[in-house]
């Protein structure tokens, strides 16, 4: 009974498929988030929903994954009780949809923070790439490290310089530990530059830059 804008769908390892999406639920918390699973024959497993309560506005979905161990996984930007956004990451169980952890992130207080993209490695370690303006004017690309229980591994910030603005887009984890993120900086007189970045996080990160 709910129009669900489906953004997101994936397949898990027994051929099921999850969808999430954004959906008003009216007044008071305006725009939600609605994960479901359904079975090769269309029929529904579960169904799950995500409310920010701080102050009930809207959540927005960025981004839906699912680990090797057969976790989901969605990302949400949501608003806090300072009025500002959050990173959120929430993991669900596959068998029965129930949430198993929600972890906000805020780089400083009363930042704005805004996801844009995750990835999880053969670990099942989530990493999240999107950016910040830490509470200044111009954002910045920043990176988050979590590992499967949650646990914040480590969260880096990259810009060419505090007079410009950056956004992290894109994330992706190659076979040999490595992270790459990809993003924009309008450090150029003639217009936006393509950022690509490398963190090799064996034991920490180390960060190798790029700018095309």
């Amino acid at each position: 009974g709910v129009n669900l804008g489906d953004k997101f769908m994936i397949f898990d390892n027994h051929k099921n498929f999850i969808v999430s999406g954004e959906y008003y639920a009216d007044l008071p918390t305006q725009y939600d988030i609605l994960t479901l699973k359904m079975n090769s024959n269309g029929n529904k497993s579960w169904i799950s929903g995500y409310n920010n309560n701080s102050d009930n506005s809207s959540d927005y979905l960025y981004d839906l994954k699912i680990d090797n161990a057969n976790y989901n996984y969605i990302l949400v930007r949501s608003r806090n009780v300072q009025l500002r956004s959050d990173i959120v990451l929430i993991k669900y169980e596959n068998q029965t949809g129930d949430s198993i952890w929600t972890r906000k992130y805020q780089s400083v207080p009363f930042a704005n923070d805004e996801p844009s993209q995750m990835s999880i490695d053969k670990y099942n370690n989530i990493y999240i790439t999107g950016s910040s303006d830490f509470n200044l004017i111009n954002n910045r690309i920043v990176t988050i490290k979590y590992n499967f229980q949650g646990i914040l591994k480590w969260h880096t910030e990259y810009t060419p310089s505090v007079f410009v603005s950056s956004e992290g887009l894109r994330i992706q984890n190659d076979t040999l530990g490595n992270l790459f993120v990809s993003g924009i900086t309008n450090s150029s007189s003639n217009g936006d530059d393509i950022v690509l970045i490398k963190y090799s996080n064996i034991t920490d990160i180390k960060e190798t830059d790029n700018t095309i």
